[in-house]
Order: C-alpha cells, then structure tokens, then sequence
C-alpha cells in the first residue's frame, strides 16, 4: 500500500496552511476591535470556519491522516507572531486540529468522504461551544444572544464545509492533489 504522505502533499499542505494564518491575523485583529457588543460577537461567530478552513481543505484535499491537523499548526505559526493573541493562537488551532481529526480517527479514517466531512466539522466547532462561553463571556448578554450564537455556529460550520469540498474540488481539477504516476 502506498504512504499518503510525500513532499507534495506536505508542502501543498504547508501553503494552504500558511494563506489560512495570513488571513486569520488581519481577522484576529479585526474581531479584537470590534468585539465588544452582541452583535458583534453573533458576526464573528459567523465566520468562525474561516480559521479552520484551511485544516478542513487540506483534509479533503489529500486525505491523509493527521493531515489537517498538520495544516492548522502551519496556520497558527504562521498567524501568532502578528496577532495579539500569539501562542495562545497555536494551542487553539491545534485543538481545533485535532477536533477536526478525531471523527476521522475514530473510523480509522476509512471514511473520508464527503459525508463524513459535514460530520467532523460541526462536531469540532460544537464541542468549543463551552470555551467561547467563557472567551466572549457570553452570560454577559442578553438571554437571547446564546442560542443565536449555536444557530449561527452550526450555520458557519455548514457555509466553511460546504466551502472547503468546492475549493479542494477545483483545486484537484487544477492537479494540486493529482496522483503520482508510477515511474
């Protein structure tokens, strides 16, 4: 059996690694400035897969083990030395990384299709719910502001996956996750 893995596929990953870091600073700061009211807190959430989009792409893209966590390592190197949240940045990302590898893990990453990928990635951005109670101090706001902010969780997650499935399906029509050919 051939080894998923090859310099291609780590170096592919590696950039849309990078890219993904590169957008995440201009939004960590972005979000930094404006996040002090419901409202703005509900559009942040809203475009909470954009962080881990590039784990999600890399996923699809060559589905290999551990390979999205891999993507969101590079992301957050890329990203934490020109934001405010710094290495706090990686150990999310990582988390993050690892919660979109464990639905995968758990079936011995047998199934990596399209299905499985509208599972993974809402379980990951439920499963951070708690942690974004506390990180935008969600009890602080009005009763209606948390299950608004599930909703539009859940709705972020659906927009990102559907959005990682059509980037790595152009980006295989173009040859990036093109097989080797056996010499």
């Amino acid at each position: 059996m051939r080894s998923p893995y090859s310099t291609r596929v780590f170096l592919s990953a590696a950039a849309i690694g990078a890219a993904g870091g590169v957008v995440a600073i201009a939004l960590n700061w972005i979000f930094l400035a404006i996040n002090t009211t419901p409202l703005a807190t509900l559009i942040i959430v809203a475009v909470f897969g954009v962080w881990v989009l590039p784990g999600m792409l890399a996923q699809r893209l060559f589905t290999a083990p551990g390979i999205g966590a891999f993507t969101m390592l590079v992301a957050a190197l890329v990203n934490a030395p020109f934001t405010p949240y710094g290495v706090a940045q990686i150990w999310s990302s990582i988390i993050f990384g690892v919660l979109l590898e464990v639905p995968f893990a758990v079936t011995g990453y047998r199934f990596g299709g399209q299905r499985m990928f509208w599972i993974a990635h809402p379980l990951s951005q439920l499963a951070v719910i708690p942690f974004y109670l506390v990180g935008f101090d969600l009890a602080a706001f009005a009763w209606w502001v948390l299950p608004v902010f599930v909703l539009l969780t859940l709705a972020s997650a659906a927009f990102f996956t559907w959005l990682a499935q059509f980037l790595a399906a152009r980006l295989r029509a173009a040859g990036v996750a093109r097989p080797r050919v056996a010499a």
